[in-house]
Order: C-alpha cells, then sequence, then structure tokens
C-alpha cells in the first residue's frame, strides 16, 4: 500500500482489492481466466500516488472516504475501461481517483510470461491526517 501526505491531507492507493481475469479485450466479456502478476501502473504506484489530488474541497470539509475504482487493463497496456464502483461519499474525491487512474500508463497483468486483459477492483482511501503533538515520555 502506497501513501503519501501532502497539505494536511493523503490518498492512499491500497493494492488491488478484486482481480478478476479477462481472456478478450473487450471490457464486457465476462470469460475469467487465472493469473499471476496484476496490472500495475508504469513507474509502481508510486506514479498513481503522484498523479492522486485530495480535492480542496474535500479537506475543507473535512471528508475521509474510500472510493473503489473497476478498472479494465488490455493485454497490450491499454487502460480500456475506467468507472466507479463504489463512491467514497464525495464526487470529487471519486473524481480525482478516476482522473489519477487516467492520468498514469498501466503495465498489463500476466499469466506466466504471458499478458492478459484484466478487470481489477482497486481501493483509493482519502484520509485527513492528524495534527496531534508528540507524546514525550516522562523524565
Amino acid at each position: 500500500m502506497t501513501s503519501t501526505a501532502f497539505a494536511g491531507a493523503r490518498t492512499t492507493i491500497g493494492s488491488v482489492l478484486m482481480l478478476i481475469a479477462l481472456s478478450a479485450a473487450k471490457p464486457q466479456d465476462t470469460t475469467r481466466v487465472a493469473f499471476d502478476k496484476p496490472p500495475e501502473p508504469r513507474g509502481g504506484f508510486a506514479a498513481l500516488q503522484q498523479a492522486m489530488v485530495y480535492p480542496q474541497s474535500a479537506r475543507m470539509a473535512g471528508f475521509e472516504g474510500k472510493a473503489v475504482i473497476e478498472i479494465c487493463i488490455s493485454d497490450y497496456n491499454e487502460l480500456l475501461d475506467v468507472k466507479l464502483h463504489q463512491s467514497s461519499g464525495d464526487s470529487a474525491c471519486d473524481r480525482a481517483a478516476i482522473d489519477a487512474i487516467r492520468a498514469v500508463e498501466w503495465i498489463a497483468a500476466k499469466q506466466g510470461e504471458n499478458p492478459v486483459t484484466v478487470t481489477v477492483l482497486m481501493p483509493v482511501q482519502f484520509k485527513l491526517n492528524d495534527h496531534k503533538p508528540e507524546e514525550k515520555p516522562l523524565p
């Protein structure tokens, strides 16, 4: 799991929540196949984290939540489809998660050494940083 703090807030991109492999290049195909390695952003999840923006309106409102985004990555490394699977409860955060996923290049999942088209659910956590004073041990 990757997280980055900035301006009093952070987003966390979790490892893939659920993996569904598709045998065809079309996202609406529901034929499932096993795979060994899930898709990932080129540059790792740090690249996706860099593309993520915690919306100012959500920060100012004190909003925290988790969006789950469904993405389909082809066997030739193309983002075929991206949609909201479960809302965070804030439309600006949902849009920020989708925009970040669209902003990065993807590497296809693999079954053995062969790339396969997959649909995955990816959680994106929006959490404000707590600014609690450090507790110091008594002398």
